[in-house]
């Protein structure tokens, strides 16, 4: 009723995961999607593909998104590979457009694959992002916060950013004082009814 349509990946992930874009229709137009696979050693499975959208908006900027969800922490040299694939696609983007990528990195801000980023001129812009009832990352491991997902930009776009914030409303939080940490959906096999084990990254731009 809102209006939102989605563009979305069909990986071969043997998991099953894909990734996707929500946006509303009334702010902008999809001219292209596209997935962009990251090249795999014949010994690694299969994961999930890059979506890269190309849109309108109504104030007529052109936009590129990349919209990532990396594997995990132990395989390096994928994240490196995945930023390199963005990369590649990127430097066939016109300058005239803003890009934004984002999503679960599955890295650090100061590893190795976001350094490629900023070598590239994209400005990390939730790199010291905060909550505002006590997350200061989106992510939390054995008690320490700190951000796995990033909204990167280039262009344009970078001034038209107006704030930033981690979503880290009470709902989406379990525990008190500095035990608090997302409220995932399971820990194990056990259900815990929450919805991640990551909180949401908001960007705010005026147009």
């Amino acid at each position: 009723n809102a209006g939102y349509d989605y563009v979305m990946t069909n990986s071969m992930d043997e998991r099953g995961i894909d990734v996707a874009l929500l946006y509303q229709t009334t702010s902008m137009h999809i001219i292209n999607h596209e997935s962009l696979t990251v090249p795999r050693d014949s010994a690694e499975r299969p994961t999930r593909d890059i979506l890269h959208v190309t849109g309108e908006l109504r104030s007529n900027d052109t936009i590129d998104i990349f919209v990532v969800r990396n594997g995990e922490r132990e395989t390096r040299p994928y994240r490196l590979r995945a930023a390199n694939t963005i990369l590649s696609c990127i430097d066939t983007i016109s300058t005239t457009h803003s890009i934004i990528v984002t999503g679960d990195f599955n890295d650090y801000k100061d590893d190795a694959s976001l350094q490629l980023f900023y070598e590239h001129g994209m400005t990390n812009a939730t790199r010291d992002t905060k909550g505002t009832h006590g997350a200061e990352g989106t992510y939390k491991y054995r008690g320490i916060w700190d951000s796995l997902d990033h909204i990167l930009l280039r262009g344009k776009i970078e001034q038209r950013l107006k704030s930033t914030t981690i979503n880290d409303s009470p709902f989406l939080l379990q525990g008190e004082d500095d035990k608090i940490m997302p409220r995932r959906t399971y820990r194990g096999n056990f259900y815990q009814g929450g919805f991640s084990d990551h909180l949401p990254l908001v960007a705010t731009f005026e147009f």
